[in-house]
């Protein structure tokens, strides 16, 4: 399932030692490994002179593809016989079955395995997840995408509350106190990409999605 991951393991049972190897390729050892597909030969000679020669031939198990398809929130992976499921590059813990449903937005991924052991990723899918009416109602944002002053209305924001900027590896790059229920933010010093916008109060909290452009 990969070029050059062949190996040829050579017992030799008769004849006088030591013995003089060589293969087709050039190794003179006994075992010899890193291997693409193909043909080898080897040669033994023995302490009296006397010569053998075996034939190896090494064949390339086929490669496979894993796919990802996506209905509602529910990914499915199709290739492969085992998986392992990514957000933004980061493995997401439990999640080995071929179907994963999505909590968040990110970059989703999968690596599938094989019966033969041989490993295919997928490509990576960008997903945003719906935002509920509760969050609609109690965190608006405007304009997204955005590139300088991002604005931030919320009748829930009290004083004690949290508003952060999050990127896709989940860490707070922005971060200001709630002081009044409008509030503007300078984006401008971020990277172009998808970011969420966090309400957190107490048990409660709501999530908007926006783009920072260039």
């Amino acid at each position: 399932c990969g070029a050059g991951l062949g190996a040829i393991d050579l017992n030799i049972i008769d004849g006088l030692a030591p013995y003089e190897i060589e293969w087709s390729n050039g190794a003179v050892t006994e075992d010899i490994s890193d291997l693409i597909a193909g043909t080898y030969i080897a040669e033994v000679t023995d302490a009296a002179g006397c010569k053998r020669t075996e034939v190896v031939v090494i064949t390339e198990t086929p490669a496979f593809e894993v796919t990802i398809t996506q209905a509602g929130n529910t990914l499915t992976a199709t290739g492969g016989s085992s998986w392992q499921w990514y957000l933004n590059g980061v493995v997401i813990d439990g999640a080995v079955s071929n179907t994963y449903t999505i909590t968040e937005s990110g970059d989703y991924s999968v690596i599938a395995t094989d019966g033969n052991d041989c490993t295919s990723e997928s490509d990576v899918i960008n997903l945003i997840l719906p935002t509920s009416e509760f969050e609609k109602n109690t965190l608006q944002i405007y304009p997204n995408p955005v590139n300088n002053q991002l604005f931030i209305q919320s009748d829930f924001c009290k004083a004690g509350d949290m508003i952060q900027i999050i990127n896709q590896l989940g860490e707070t790059v922005l971060s200001v106190a709630c002081t009044y229920t409008f509030m503007q933010i300078d984006v401008s010093a971020l990277s172009a990409g998808m970011y969420l916008v966090k309400w957190q109060s107490n048990n409660q909290s709501a999530t908007q999605s926006v783009v920072v452009i260039d």
